[in-house]
């Protein structure tokens, strides 16, 4: 199962096209002009019926201290109501900063308790979501987070984004995770295998509650592992290397650019897509 991929999504957003996978979902940033936004899509198959959840945000303050960063969750349940969604695309050609706005401008009070609606019918509810910039995420604005300049003395979360982000490591994985079904943490090997540093970035980024740093990884050197844990049921390997960032950075600037088709396209081919999340 792919935790993190780098290939362009489809140039089109008919959910229905995903009724075969019966469940899809992905993940993508895109640079508009001077605006960073994320699209997240989410399609389920309920008996006959769909149900479209699509999140936009901007995510143009991501890792900046003292900033937030606003978002809008739409779900669509029936093929009805996911046409009426697509629609709304539509109506502003698929702008997706212009979508924000446009969510953004409904006279809406997201304080008040109780669904809020997009359209007269009722069938696309919509919520607003807003995070700070240091707990948000973002492929676009890795550079925020600077690179170690030194083995720390003592290690915390903080270093490790920052290692992540500059991709100072050969190596990072999982050694362990544990859940409460024993038979199928043992048919799984405890969840043991390789990861993306990048998605572990996310995760330790959005939601950092139960993480830390052992302290047996105190005194690392460069070249050792460091350990990161998840209150007891889940650890996580890094390999340090602090010359790797460089080599890696390095190495994307002599490779070959890759055509990448741009996410819904129509205005969207101005944007720069960074990534999807395949989970």
């Amino acid at each position: 199962m792919a935790y993190h991929t780098r290939t362009p999504i489809t140039n089109d957003l008919d959910f229905h096209a995903f009724t075969r996978d019966r469940i899809t979902k992905g993940e993508a940033y895109m640079r508009c002009d001077d605006r960073d936004v994320c699209l997240d899509y989410t399609y389920n198959l309920y008996g006959n019926e769909g149900c479209a959840s699509l999140y936009v945000s901007d995510v143009t303050n991501a890792f900046k201290t003292g900033k937030t960063c606003k978002g809008f969750w739409l779900e669509a349940r029936g093929q009805e109501a996911i046409q009426t969604l697509d629609g709304l695309l539509a109506d502003v050609d698929y702008d997706i900063p212009a979508f924000i706005d446009w969510c953004g401008a409904l006279e809406i009070d997201y304080e008040v308790r109780g669904e809020k609606h997009v359209d007269q019918a009722r069938s696309i509810t919509i919520s607003q979501r807003e995070s700070k910039g240091v707990e948000t995420f973002s492929p676009l604005a890795l550079a925020h987070l600077k690179p170690l300049k030194e083995i720390p003395k003592k290690w915390t979360l903080s270093h490790v984004r920052r290692l992540l982000a500059a991709k100072q490591y050969s190596y990072c994985g999982t050694e362990l995770r544990l859940t409460d079904d024993y038979a199928y943490d043992a048919a799984s090997e405890f969840g043991k295998g390789e990861c993306s540093g990048e998605a572990f970035l996310k995760e330790l980024t959005e939601d950092s509650s139960g993480w830390r740093v052992s302290k047996a990884g105190g005194h690392c050197n460069d070249g050792d592992s460091l350990a990161v844990w998840c209150h007891s049921f889940e650890k996580r390997v890094i390999k340090i290397d602090l010359n790797a960032g460089k080599a890696k950075v390095n190495e994307s600037k002599g490779a070959n650019p890759q055509p990448i088709i741009p996410v819904i396209a129509a205005n969207l081919s101005e944007c720069k897509p960074a990534g999807i999340l395949m989970h």
